[in-house]
């Protein structure tokens, strides 16, 4: 079996931090990242218990909490919720470079077979766009939208669809999801 070549590379960008950035053209559907989780913790567990589990590349992801001791700030800041009964949050360093935009040109889903967080492409990306991810769930309020995304990782988003906030781009805003959802 060979392995599948790399279509990223992580680089940095001006104002938004390290970001994905694809070298190739990527199709919507294509797998970009199938990564294990350095670390996942359940209800109940402390992460603070599992800090002699983040490497050093770990270390390196933003922490938007630094009120909190690194490892807390990082995983809150980093990590993903995979769907089930058990909710378990998951830590993937390369996947964790995947800036937030309102719309998204990748999405993760947790892989039970693979046992691992996959980033699939969403729409077709270019070979140098930056690869995004939208790190919170759309409601029908595109003002609470923006606020959470402020209030939870500290900043103001400047997608297209949030800079220029034409009635058109809020309602394509509120339709996203059920485009997802077809996709899927």
């Amino acid at each position: 079996m060979t392995k599948a070549k790399k279509v990223y590379t992580v680089s940095p960008i001006p104002g938004r931090g390290m970001a994905l950035i694809a070298t190739t053209a990527i199709p919507v559907g294509k797998r970009i990242i199938g990564e294990k989780p350095v670390v996942s913790l359940t209800d109940g567990e402390k992460i603070a218990d599992k800090a002699h589990l983040f490497t050093n590349c770990a270390m390196s992801l933003a922490n938007s909490y630094p009120d909190h001791p690194d490892v807390v700030g990082i995983f809150y800041t980093n990590c993903i919720g995979r769907p089930g009964s058990d909710r378990i949050s998951d830590l993937c360093v390369r996947i964790s470079r995947a800036n937030h935009s309102c719309r998204p040109s990748a999405m993760y889903s947790w892989n039970d077979s693979l046992q691992k967080e996959v980033l699939y492409a969403v729409r077709p990306i270019w070979e140098g766009d930056e690869i995004t991810v939208e790190y919170n769930a759309h409601t029908d309020d595109f003002d609470a939208d923006r606020q959470h995304l402020f209030d939870t990782w500290g900043f103001q988003c400047d997608c297209r669809m949030c800079m220029e906030a034409t009635p058109s781009y809020k309602e394509m805003y509120n339709r996203y999801p059920s485009v997802i959802e077809d996709i899927l």
